[in-house]
């Protein structure tokens, strides 16, 4: 799913696509992840990122997303949210819908607000 998605942004963004090279360091007990795009204007593969290293795929690779984010290789786009929250000691959750970014939508629902005050989930819903 995350590597789906890093393609679906770097596709949007520059029209390229993204290639992944996973290596199991087993000496570490861990894996490493570059992340490659091929550029049709070179007609070669280029490095985007990495090594990433973690412990799991889903570890890096969402290492690999935050990083081509930060570093404006790709956009981070909105989709649609809702985010379950209570405060702490309430016992039942209420729903708020977004259309944003994880981030923002967050930075909106608890604006002016302690947000270590609360309980919360982010679940992204399906574009229809």
């Amino acid at each position: 799913m995350l590597e789906a998605e890093i393609q679906h942004q770097l596709k949007l963004s520059n029209e390229n696509s993204a290639h992944f090279d996973y290596k199991i360091l087993f000496d570490q007990g861990k894996i490493s992840l570059d992340v490659y795009t091929y550029s049709r204007t070179y007609n070669d593969y280029m490095l985007l990122c990495g090594p990433i290293v973690g412990q799991t795929p889903e570890e890096v690779l969402e290492n690999a997303l935050s990083f081509l984010r930060t570093h404006n290789v790709i956009k981070q786009t909105e989709k649609p949210l809702v985010i379950h929250w209570k405060k702490k000691n309430d016992l039942t959750y209420n729903k708020s819908y977004f259309y944003d970014t994880e981030d923002k939508a967050l930075e909106k629902l608890f604006k002016e607000k302690e947000i270590n005050e609360y309980d919360y989930t982010v679940e992204v819903l399906p574009i229809s």
